[in-house]
């Protein structure tokens, strides 16, 4: 059968618009150097990523190793409180956090990503959370948190370094049931880091887009890792500081 000359052009056109449209991988930081930024908002300059997003941490110690080209984080214990309890509602107190913003005015658009996706060296036995915090449509306000979901829903730590793909539709939800606006990120925060003195190293920090051919990042965690998710955020799920 002879294809009319007409159809292969557009269906040719239509996969390059298709593939134009679509998000490759980001990669948000190679820890190969101490970067540093200032915020429009002064305060001096702060630890910084390849898209100029700060990171920060309470509760515990971080510094970028750019010879193991790794952020090297430490778990602390110290109560930092729960100043914002609108935006973490039903959560547990935070005892220590560490949080990476993907642009320097902390509302970054996620839309055409489909997960977070790290390497992960954690102590055998070692816990932690993740949560994706929110700004409203103008990103002037702090809103209510996406759920939060813990580290064990993802792998066993043994103290061996694990590729970690955080995908997007397990936090499709806010803390209250409603839906996550992807579109204004505030940052991403890892919280309640356990047990006290554990040393994590993170590397290869990147976002996962939507090309075919990208990262396979779509696996949402089964109905049993979820049972276990709930069961380990009821028990340590924090709250997120105001100070981001």
């Amino acid at each position: 059968m002879i294809v009319p000359v007409a159809l292969v052009a557009a269906a040719a056109a239509a996969v390059a618009n298709a593939q134009a449209a679509c998000k490759p991988d980001l990669l948000v930081d190679d820890f190969a150097a101490a970067r540093t930024v200032t915020l429009p908002e002064g305060g001096g300059a702060r630890p910084a990523n390849l898209l100029n997003g700060d990171y920060g941490a309470q509760g515990a110690t971080f510094a970028v190793n750019p010879a193991g080209k790794e952020v090297v984080i430490t778990a602390g214990t110290a109560d930092v409180g729960q100043p914002e309890p609108q935006a973490n509602p039903g959560t547990a107190p935070t005892f220590n956090y560490w949080f990476g913003k993907f642009d320097i005015g902390a509302c970054f658009d996620l839309t055409g990503y489909t997960a977070i996706a790290f390497d992960l060296v954690a102590p055998a036995g070692s816990n932690m959370n993740f949560t994706l915090t929110q700004r409203s449509a103008d990103c002037k306000t702090r809103l209510v948190d996406s759920v939060y979901k813990p580290l064990s829903s993802y792998l066993k730590t043994d103290g061996s370094k694990k590729a970690v793909t955080l995908p997007f539709a397990d936090y499709a939800k806010n803390l209250k049931g409603g839906a996550y606006d992807f579109k204004h990120l505030k940052d991403w925060t890892i919280v309640n880091m356990t047990p006290s003195g554990a040393v994590f190293r993170l590397s290869n920090l990147r976002l996962v887009g939507n090309c075919a051919g990208n990262q396979t990042a779509t696996t949402t965690t089964t109905a049993a890792s979820k049972s276990t998710a709930t069961a380990t955020a009821s028990a340590t799920v924090p709250s997120v500081i105001a100070t981001q």
